[in-house]
């Protein structure tokens, strides 16, 4: 998920022998994926820029293919909460919030 080598996300186990796991917040997975989680800790941190300067035009690539895969998969799922919380508000009735 990672191309800077000495980043441990960079590995493909932890010292466990696990996959690595990033998280941020109480983001999940099903909502980012890895790169996201990655590299949305890392802006968070103000590290993405310095971060992001040993990676390769290729991986630059696939992160920005990535990002984009996900920011459509998060824009969906927030319409449908942003919709959701309407019906709640509305009692999904003619469109008038309830009393």
């Amino acid at each position: 998920m990672c191309d800077t080598t000495d980043c441990p996300a960079a590995q493909t186990t932890d010292e466990f022998g696990r996959p690595p796991s990033v998280e941020h917040g109480g983001l999940t997975h099903s909502v980012l994926g890895t790169t996201g989680h990655h590299l949305l800790n890392r802006h968070t941190r103000g590290e993405l820029p310095d971060h992001l300067q040993t990676w390769t035009p290729a991986a630059l690539d696939r992160a920005h293919a990535d990002l984009t895969a996900e920011i459509n998969r998060t824009s969906r799922y927030l319409a449908a909460l942003i919709d959701t919380r309407y019906t709640v508000i509305t009692h999904g009735v003619d469109g008038v919030p309830a009393r």
